[in-house]
């Protein structure tokens, strides 16, 4: 069969064979890319497939996950509870996941699942004050007032994997498309075609977005337009970025811990666990959340453990400290206020 190149959304190997998606309801199988096979029809038009834990993931914007583990067979399945990123309102949690996954809590303790009208994965969350944005694969940015009620917003704006950042005063959204600016996270405006590379942690910090990811990446930015590559030191991931007034820290996997006081030159430091997951500095301490708990530092060098923290939970293996105006608390683990 004649693979419908002008449909095409998405194509996965996963080192046998290729599956390919699109706009025309139906998915394609091939051993070699030439000679295709329509395998499933599917329940809406742009999707995306990826070859994840062993499995294709078939999802998208406008319709359900399904998952296969040779690209014939497919299984409908249910939103993973997986919390990617989490938000503060200063009364309430908003974590978001894969799938579409919203939920919130009060309490840290009762979780109630939210419609986001979508089965893309988010992985990033900000709240502004007045408003929340959730945002993460295929061009999708939702916005709420209180965590609550959903809606998408700049639909079209953006592509790829998008991730929000608000510094205080406006929310920039960084993806492929480029970097756009919001007051009310409603109207945005273009300030830069160049795309931005896809981050696992992009912060606003003492004047300059700082960027970490893959590789050792470590980028730097005055207005959100130009970046600037800086040398890390490392080609481990680095996961999380965090500043106090005086210095910047990055941790990541790997052991991996970088000091730097300007975001340019960064240094190595010893670490306390093998993964860092998420960094916060507050009152005068250096906080640190790992898979096996958190650590504090008041130099950013000597750590010791916080006790009398336990995992529980359907959000046990999102570790992710928030700062909720008040105090810090950590999704993942059992609520913890410093």
């Amino acid at each position: 069969m004649t693979l419908p190149i002008q449909d095409l959304t998405d194509v996965e190997w996963n080192g046998t064979c290729f599956v390919a998606v699109g706009s025309s309801n139906f998915v394609w199988r091939s051993l070699d890319g030439q000679a295709w096979t329509m395998e499933h029809a599917a329940l809406g038009g742009g999707v995306y497939v990826k070859w994840i834990g062993g499995e294709f993931v078939m999802s998208g914007a406008s319709r359900k996950p399904e998952t296969s583990a040779d690209g014939r067979e497919w299984t409908r399945v249910k939103a993973r509870q997986q919390g990617n990123a989490t938000a503060s309102t200063g009364s309430r949690f908003i974590t978001v996941g894969n799938y579409g996954y919203i939920v919130t809590s009060d309490d840290l303790e009762t979780w109630t699942s939210r419609d986001s009208g979508n089965y893309s994965h988010l992985s990033s969350v900000v709240w502004t004050g007045s408003f929340a944005l959730a945002a993460g694969a295929d061009g999708v940015v939702l916005r709420s007032n209180d965590g609550v009620a959903w809606t998408r917003t700049g639909e079209g704006t953006f592509s790829g994997i998008v991730r929000v950042v608000w510094t205080g005063t406006q929310v920039y959204a960084f993806s492929s498309s480029g970097a756009h600016v919001s007051t009310n996270g409603t109207s945005w405006t273009p300030i830069s075609a160049t795309a931005v590379p896809s981050f696992n942690d992009i912060r606003w910090l003492r004047g300059q977005f700082i960027a970490v990811g893959v590789g050792g990446a470590i980028r730097t930015s005055a207005n959100g337009t130009s970046w600037t590559n800086q040398t890390s030191g490392t080609s481990t991931t680095v996961n999380a970025v965090e500043s106090s007034e005086t210095e910047y820290l990055a941790g990541g996997q790997s052991g991996v811990l970088l000091a730097s006081s300007d975001g340019v030159t960064w240094t190595p430091r010893t670490s306390p666990v093998p993964t860092v997951s998420s960094l916060e500095y507050r009152y005068g301490k250096w906080f640190l959340a790992a898979s096996g708990g958190i650590w504090e530092s008041g130099d950013g060098v000597e750590w010791s453990r916080v006790p009398a923290v336990k995992a529980t939970g359907a959000l046990s293996s999102a570790v992710k400290l928030v700062w909720t105006g008040s105090g810090l608390a950590c999704t993942g683990l059992e609520a913890k206020t410093a």
